[in-house]
C-alpha cells in the first residue's frame, strides 16, 4: 500500500494532534490535581495582590483609568506618566507608570510586548540607543 505526499502529512498531522490531545488529557485531568496537592493555600494578603496588580496592568489598556473597561479604577493619583501610540510614535509600544504608595511599589505596564524570544527580554532590559541584540 502506497500513500500520496498529502496523504502522509493529513496522517503526521492528525498522529500529532492526537498525542498532543493525549498528553494535555493526561497532564492536566489526571496528574495537574497531584502537582499542586502540597502548595499551601493562598491567603486573603495574596490575592488582593494579586489583584492589585492585575488591575494595575489591565489599566494600561484603558482611555481613561477613572472609567476602566476592563478592571477596577485606579486612583489618577497612582498614574506617574501615561504615553499612548500618538506620544510614541511609533518608537516603541505604549506605557503607564504608576506610583502605588499604599502598597510602596513602583509598577511599569508596558503595552503590546510580543516577549516570544530570550533576544526580546534582552533588548527589553539592556537596550542602548542603535543597539541590536543577536538571538
Amino acid at each position: 500500500m502506497s500513500f500520496t505526499s498529502m496523504e502522509v502529512a493529513i496522517f503526521g498531522a492528525s498522529a500529532c494532534a492526537a498525542v498532543c490531545a493525549q498528553y494535555a488529557f493526561i497532564r492536566c485531568g489526571l496528574h495537574g490535581s497531584f502537582t499542586s496537592a502540597s502548595w499551601p493555600e493562598a491567603t486573603l494578603p495574596d490575592v488582593q495582590e494579586l489583584t492589585r496588580v492585575s488591575n494595575l496592568v489591565l489599566s494600561v489598556y484603558e482611555r481613561d483609568v477613572t472609567e476602566p473597561r476592563f478592571s477596577d479604577p485606579v486612583p489618577p493619583a497612582c498614574v506617574v506618566k501615561s504615553v499612548s501610540y500618538d506620544d510614541t510614535r511609533g518608537q516603541c509600544p505604549p506605557y503607564t507608570i504608576f506610583l502605588d504608595l499604599d502598597a510602596r511599589d513602583i509598577c511599569v505596564a508596558i503595552r503590546g510586548l510580543h516577549l516570544t524570544h530570550e533576544a526580546d527580554y534582552a533588548v527589553l532590559l539592556n537596550n542602548r540607543t542603535g543597539q541590536q541584540v543577536s538571538p
